[in-house]
């Protein structure tokens, strides 16, 4: 039986070379920039996907717009579009540091998407809401009574199974 001080493992001829081989090759990758240019590439893809995300919801913002406003500058645009930006922008850092499962972290989800932009920012609606075409309602949203219930519902019936 091995003592605290035997390992109980020993490494081969062939194991050792092997770790060479990786080590040698993270060399090559780090020193080859392509870690820049990952990151870069994911900067990019995250830019696009707020602009797109916030294109649906009738922003009218450009991705150049859109970057500008992550990098600090000054944009001409309407504010609440710009303030759009700034919040998709503050959900996306804070996406890995959200739990799915917990309605807490949807609400502070909904915060952050929303800070600035409505007066009950990480709180369940209180009011009724519809999707009208002129006039005319085109989709009627749950009564609002039922909000906090039906997510409640929503997140036990498809996460605490």
């Amino acid at each position: 039986m091995a003592t605290p001080s035997t390992p109980i493992y020993t490494f081969s001829a062939k194991t050792i070379d092997l770790v060479a081989r990786i080590a040698e090759k993270l060399g090559e990758i780090r020193g080859s920039g392509e870690n820049d240019l990952n990151f870069r590439l994911r900067r990019a893809n995250r830019l696009r996907s707020i602009q797109s995300s916030l294109a649906i919801e009738n922003n009218t913002l450009s991705l150049e717009q859109v970057t500008d406003i992550i990098e600090g500058k000054r944009v001409f645009g309407l504010p609440h579009e710009i303030q759009e930006v700034r919040n998709a922008h503050q959900a996306y850092e804070m996406l890995f540091e959200y739990d799915p499962y917990e309605v807490k972290d949807f609400l502070k989800a909904h915060r952050h998407m929303t800070a600035g932009l409505i007066k009950d920012a990480g709180y369940f609606r209180s009011q009724e809401v519809g999707v009208f075409a002129g006039a005319q309602l085109v989709h009627a949203g749950a009564n609002y009574k039922y909000v906090h219930q039906l997510n409640y519902r929503y997140f036990y019936r498809y996460n605490y199974r």
